[in-house]
């Protein structure tokens, strides 16, 4: 990961708490917030974890200080799990993201999430909203623009534009989480992530 790329994930993210973020949102969060303030610490492992061995001081101390927010927020996110920009935690508390598991661009996990790996591990388009105590299993594609809803066991693939509920989780829709203008907003905000993400790696979030 190069710092450009590592900018402009912390840019997307806190863009899902305040709309067109500054210097002074990004305070507000790194002193009262909860959700984007792991976040940060997350996105700064991943970048550190890509240096070479003399920055163990810096690694050493950054897995320290994500570990403490780990256990403070009862968020648990692998590092080698591979999140798109723009994610957004809800409510913190009892999160769970395997390593082998895949988030796309601008999805929102609510408190008590597990995205959890059984003979493989989910692949979560763009635009998803995982309800609270919603659990995502196996080797299974979440399409973009799904929501699945609060307490749903999901073990099956999921459509584009879906609302899937209940357990086992059945579609009871296809809605989906951004409809008429939001959904015209949606297409808009891509275009400008792709204004401000590097070209080398805009095409690595395209595959999540």
């Amino acid at each position: 990961m190069i710092l450009k790329e590592l900018i402009f994930l912390i840019w997307s993210d806190l863009d899902r708490y305040h709309p067109n973020p500054n210097m002074w949102n990004f305070l507000r969060e790194i002193l009262v917030g909860q959700g984007f303030k792991y976040f940060l610490w997350f996105r700064l492992n991943q970048y550190l974890s890509s240096k070479a061995f003399w920055w163990a001081p810096w690694k050493l101390i950054g897995k320290f200080i994500l570990h403490h927010y780990s256990y403070k927020f009862v968020i648990d996110i692998s590092q080698s799990a591979e999140i798109g920009p723009g994610l957004k935690i809800e409510h913190f508390g009892g999160i769970f993201v395997s390593g082998q598991a895949r988030i796309g661009k601008r999805c929102t996990l609510c408190q008590g999430v597990t995205i959890g790996a059984h003979n493989g591990a989910p692949k979560v388009g763009d635009f998803v909203f995982i309800g609270p105590g919603a659990k995502v299993l196996n080797d299974i594609r979440v399409g973009s623009n799904a929501i699945i809803g609060a307490n749903c066991v999901v073990t099956k693939d999921v459509p584009e534009n879906a609302v899937v509920v209940g357990v086992p989780g059945k579609v009871i829709s296809l809605q989906g989480n951004l409809r008429g203008e939001r959904l015209d907003e949606a297409i808009k905000l891509i275009e400008r992530y792709k204004m401000h993400c590097p070209r080398s790696c805009w095409p690595r979030f395209m595959l999540l």
